[in-house]
């Protein structure tokens, strides 16, 4: 299958369990969507990007795979960004690693990940490579399986959520707090 191929079938299949869930009237999902990756001033201070609401590749922007959005007040803000590989090599992850990064400077509660359908493990070059990339999802065991592979789809989607409202709290809230922490997990989906 091709990567434009396999990215539309994991938006028709997101889109459709955040409509059975009814969620798709707060998120969707986008293929190749542009993303901002920085925001610069002029010298009156004012932004340079000529239409950050609707960003354009080119324009301080990166265009990326699959991107969900949550709708707020008219706007689709990008919370959970999907880049789809068949295969991924150390390059890929070097690169992804640091465009989540950019994306990230912007987008502080964005999640950022790698899907890659042709591979049935992580590879360890992930582990030594990676910096940014926030979650990692290999599906090649699954392709046959449209409900399967719709199920972990969406159970990933819904992991990112409860990590960006986490996100939201931490960004936002008055609070003060004594303690944080990553936790990295690694799960294989037969279990």
């Amino acid at each position: 299958m091709k990567e434009l191929d396999f990215q539309e079938l994991m938006v028709e299949l997101i889109n459709k369990k955040l409509k059975e869930k009814n969620l798709l009237r707060k998120y969707i999902a986008r293929k190749g969507k542009a993303v901002l990756y920085e925001l610069t001033l002029d010298e009156n201070l004012n932004l340079n990007v000529k239409n950050h609401k609707k960003p354009t590749r080119g324009q301080s922007a990166f265009e990326t795979d699959v991107t969900i959005f949550a709708k707020k007040l008219g706007v689709e803000v990008p919370f959970i960004i999907l880049e789809v590989k068949d295969n991924i090599s150390s390059h890929d992850i070097i690169t992804y690693s640091n465009k989540a990064k950019r994306h990230k400077t912007v987008y502080p509660f964005l999640r950022y990940g790698l899907v890659a359908y042709g591979i049935n493990f992580i590879p360890m070059r992930f582990f030594k490579h990676n910096k940014e990339i926030d979650f990692f999802l290999t599906l090649s065991k699954y392709l046959r399986d449209r409900e399967k592979l719709s199920s972990i789809l969406f159970e990933l989607v819904n992991k990112e959520f409860e990590n960006f409202e986490r996100l939201q709290k931490i960004l936002h809230s008055k609070e003060k707090m004594n303690f944080y922490q990553k936790i990295p997990i690694l799960k294989d989906f037969e279990e």
